[in-house]
């Protein structure tokens, strides 16, 4: 089971393994992960849960985004802003996103609730 990339298809290991690769800012090992459970697990999902498997992707990596500025790692933010514009810039929910780390209180408005 160690060597196992989807620990089984186990919830709590998967998320402790998402949580991993964010908390280490490993981008490469979270997008790879992350399309590793997509050819494997959501790609067998029905088309109806495709929006969900979408979203859960979008917070995802907003996630990583925003443990990255909390914790004043602009390099890490810069780099899944850079890394990720082509794709990210495209869509809608993402646009106010690459402004977060130039905010100085983004709590005070509405425009970062997930």
């Amino acid at each position: 089971m160690k060597a196992d990339k989807v620990k089984g298809f186990r919830v709590d290991k998967i998320v402790d393994r998402l949580q991993l690769f964010i908390h280490n800012f490993d981008l490469n090992g979270l997008k790879d992960y992350w399309g590793y459970l997509d050819q494997r697990l959501f790609c067998r999902l029905e088309d109806i849960f495709r929006p969900e498997v979408t979203k859960l992707q979008t917070s995802l990596f907003r996630y990583y985004f925003v443990y990255g500025v909390q914790l004043k790692n602009h390099e890490k933010t810069q780099e899944l802003s850079q890394r990720q514009a082509q794709e990210l810039q495209g869509q809608s929910e993402w646009r106010d996103w690459f402004i977060l780390p130039f905010i100085t209180c983004p709590r005070a408005g509405d425009r970062f609730k997930c």
